[in-house]
């Protein structure tokens, strides 16, 4: 999958939707605000199983932003880079992971959203999805 996207009024108009591959992991997870010891594995075996979507900068090839199908087959560890937002990059990410995973699993489609992420949740209602229940990020550190 490889198409090229104009991006309307600000930011790079040569951009280019295609494939994430592992290799991303450590940036993900770097720009993860969820992050944890050791989360780059997580980030690295949802891209290796389930896929992800990428925006590339088509000039020089860094990465605008990306979305990963999560473990729950919805989307999610939606992340636009500094320098590419406010250019509707996270709009084009959403949409399309979401048109895959329905075409995928032949079915409704989930996004999971932090309660506190207002941004994100703005992004999906507009995009038609609706608001069904709460989550939140918890953690437990165990030790002996």
């Amino acid at each position: 999958m490889s198409e090229k996207l104009a991006v309307a009024t600000r930011g790079p108009p040569n951009l280019v939707l295609r494939k994430l591959d592992t290799s991303y992991s450590d940036l993900m997870n770097e720009r993860w605000p969820h992050r944890y010891p050791n989360s780059e594995k997580y980030i690295r075996l949802l891209v290796q199983l389930n896929g992800g979507l990428g925006l590339f900068n088509a000039a020089n090839d860094d990465l605008a932003g990306w979305v990963l199908k999560n473990e729950f087959a919805g989307v999610g560890h939606l992340q636009v880079m500094p320098d590419y937002r406010r250019a509707g990059l996270g709009e084009i990410l959403a949409k399309a992971m979401t048109k895959r995973i329905a075409e995928e699993d032949d079915g409704p489609v989930n996004a999971f959203i932090v309660d506190k992420n207002a941004a994100s949740i703005r992004l999906f209602l507009k995009l038609g999805y609706r608001r069904i229940d709460g989550s939140n990020w918890v953690r437990a550190d165990y030790q002996e």
